[in-house]
């Protein structure tokens, strides 16, 4: 049986991602999977003891994760309620991880949006200006956007470290007298990931400076060149 291979269309220009207008797209690529992975990636792990004269169980845990630390209930060391907050309110950054996965997505979908235009239709994209300048354009709203959120998740990420902290959560427990009293010392141990958390401020940080000569790569496309001067990928 003879296996025929489908020939590629003959209007793709893979050829494109030798040059930086499009290489750098695959960069962008990857440091978008790279800390939209190592978000996924955080979970928190706390055990504690309970005094001695308690009622509940010596050691309580609890593992989550989930940004809002104020929304997590932990399992008292009376006989009253199971399950009560421990952080206190205001304690959370789920907004400022949707707002960094919400400018991840935005950017993958234009960088694909761009592969496409690059491969396929760079005919129509070196002959029809308002193309590349719709691509300057959500080139440098990417940029824009990055460097807020990058700006914002570092201060987060900054805030879940300290919130998740060994020391404040012992603070925590000895002021809440559901779980112990200001003289009793609770053994705490704490299991994350915050490495996890530290690689996706990195990578956000690294796609701030990405775009920013994306859009310089771009501008040069637009920018008018002499007729006997080729563009880039022409």
């Amino acid at each position: 049986i003879d296996h025929q291979v489908m020939p590629l269309p003959a209007n793709l220009r893979l050829n494109a991602f030798k040059y930086p207008i499009a290489f750098i797209r695959l960069i962008e690529l990857l440091f978008i999977i790279i800390a939209l992975s190592s978000i996924n990636g955080w979970f928190y792990n706390l055990t504690f003891n309970c005094p001695t004269n308690s009622t509940r169980a010596v050691i309580r845990k609890v593992e989550f994760t989930t940004f809002s630390f104020d929304s997590i209930k932990v399992g008292s060391c009376d006989k009253v309620e199971d399950g009560i907050p421990l952080w206190k309110q205001g304690e959370g950054f789920t907004a400022s991880a949707g707002f960094f996965y919400f400018v991840q997505i935005i950017a993958l979908i234009s960088l694909l949006g761009g592969i496409f235009l690059y491969v396929v239709l760079w005919d129509f994209y070196k002959e029809e200006g308002r193309a590349r300048l719709g691509d300057l354009a959500l080139t440098a709203l990417c940029f824009i956007l990055f460097f807020f959120c990058s700006s914002i998740w570092w201060s987060s990420s900054n805030g879940i470290g300290f919130a998740g902290s060994a020391e404040q959560v012992k603070q925590l427990i000895q002021e809440n007298p559901r779980f112990g009293s200001a003289d009793f010392d609770p053994s705490v141990s704490i299991s994350t990931k915050n490495s996890l958390l530290t690689i996706s401020v990195l990578c956000a940080w690294v796609s701030v400076i990405l775009y920013a000569v994306n859009a310089w790569f771009i501008w040069k496309e637009i920018a008018p060149i002499p007729e006997s001067i080729p563009t880039s990928i022409a």
